[in-house]
């Protein structure tokens, strides 16, 4: 692939701005898992649906959540360990 004189690399701050960004999206995530959780325990609701939702929600829902906050986590992390391997490039050179 050629490039020509475009630019190629990465503006590091601002790529490091992302990372951060990615990890506050990833905890937002992780605090609306919590806040919902907290809202079913003290929601009043009884019955077999209840029963059915919470299961549902805790066996299923509640996990396949989290997992999406914990691929945003590891996104940023190999977005920061990019950045890492751009400042010992760019060292190189």
């Amino acid at each position: 692939m050629e490039y020509g004189n475009d630019f190629f690399g990465m503006n590091i701050e601002e790529v490091r701005r992302t990372a951060g960004s990615m990890e506050q999206a990833a905890q937002k995530i992780t605090d609306v898992v919590t806040r919902l959780n907290a809202a079913l325990q003290s929601t009043e609701w009884r019955g077999p649906d209840a029963d059915r939702f919470r299961e549902e929600w805790n066996s299923q829902h509640a996990p396949a959540i989290r997992a999406v906050a914990d691929d945003v986590r590891s996104s940023a992390s190999e977005v920061r360990m990019n950045i890492e391997a751009q400042i010992t490039t760019s060292r190189n050179y």
